[in-house]
């Protein structure tokens, strides 16, 4: 489970979230709605732990786990992934280094694991996008238009299969024509999984296709 208590956010000093509490059994799948500036990526950030986002009062638990006292890598390591809504862009570091890295601090082959098996488990995910090869030697989001580097937080989800997804307008800047394909890859890889998800949106085409609860803020 999920549980947001009284929480209480600023960012330089201004209050964006006060009060807020949540609650979202296991296994639940979410829409996240409100207004801009109702503090719904401020909620992903406090989440994932960003040091930009300062809590002032309130507890976040996951499986009955604060969170407060552990660093973004530790919450990712258990299993939280919260995607950019507009991703960064790494010079120097190709996208296949990247997903190496994330996979082996993840321990998502274990503690060991060989380049051949990295390489598998990057490539069958990128079959699951359409992604082309040539993509793992380019560096990391750099000259990527906005629905490339969509699909490179979407590379990540399914490289990690983490258990609580937290998908910041990730549909955002996705071109029509993928995005058929991709609310099937999250259909029959997250949604009808044994995963939390939360997905923040304002698109009501895309909240029409998955046909999940919705919670306004």
């Amino acid at each position: 489970m999920l549980k947001i208590n009284n929480l209480t956010v600023t960012v330089e000093s201004k209050v964006i979230l006060e009060n807020f509490s949540l609650e979202i059994q296991d296994n639940t799948k979410i829409f996240l709605t409100g207004a801009n500036g109702a503090g719904k990526s401020t909620l992903a950030q406090v989440i994932i732990g960003n040091p930009a986002y300062s809590v002032k009062s309130g507890q976040i638990l996951w499986s009955k786990i604060s969170l407060q006292s552990l660093t973004p890598q530790e919450r990712s390591i258990m299993g939280i992934f919260v995607s950019f809504q507009n991703p960064i862009s790494i010079p120097g570091i190709s996208v296949l280094a990247f997903l190496k890295e994330i996979i082996i601090a993840n321990k998502v082959l274990g503690d060991s694991p060989s380049s051949k098996q990295i390489i598998q488990k990057v490539q069958s995910a990128m079959d699951i996008i359409g992604l082309e090869k040539s993509f793992l030697t380019r560096d990391f989001n750099v000259g990527f238009s906005g629905g490339e580097k969509k699909k490179m937080e979407l590379l990540q989800l399914l490289v990690l299969r983490p258990k609580l997804v937290i998908l910041d307008e990730i549909e955002a800047g996705l071109d029509k024509d993928f995005m058929a394909r991709f609310i099937h890859i999250l259909k029959e890889n997250f949604v009808n999984q044994n995963v939390q998800m939360i997905i923040i949106t304002h698109n009501s085409e895309f909240i029409k296709a998955l046909e999940l609860p919705i919670i306004s803020i």
